[in-house]
């Protein structure tokens, strides 16, 4: 999978004669898409990595932001997760024991 977000104009100014979405457009590559905001991305690579993915990201300004917020995105995907699969199944209100009494 290819993810292109927005053209980022680093040394020169942005004259808009290319855009992301035309660079998609333009691709032969049969999983690439156009995701404009970083926030999306990161939401619509969170839903969709699974195990054993690599993302790699690359760019320049703020793309790397992409990475921290699907990592924070992942962590907190995996404690709910971790937290559904507990066993504890303690409802307010009520008090577990342990084995030992």
């Amino acid at each position: 999978m290819v993810i292109v977000t927005y053209i980022f104009a680093a040394r020169e100014a942005n004259d808009g004669s290319v855009s992301s979405a035309e660079l998609v457009a333009a691709s032969p590559h049969a999983s690439i898409r156009h995701i404009s905001g970083l926030r999306d991305c990161s939401a619509y690579l969170a839903e969709h990595v699974q195990a054993g993915d690599v993302v790699i990201t690359l760019g320049a300004g703020d793309g790397y932001q992409i990475g921290e917020m699907l990592l924070a995105r992942l962590q907190e995907k995996c404690a709910e997760q971790s937290a559904g699969k507990s066993g504890s199944t303690v409802k307010p209100g009520v008090q577990s024991k342990s084995a030992d009494g």
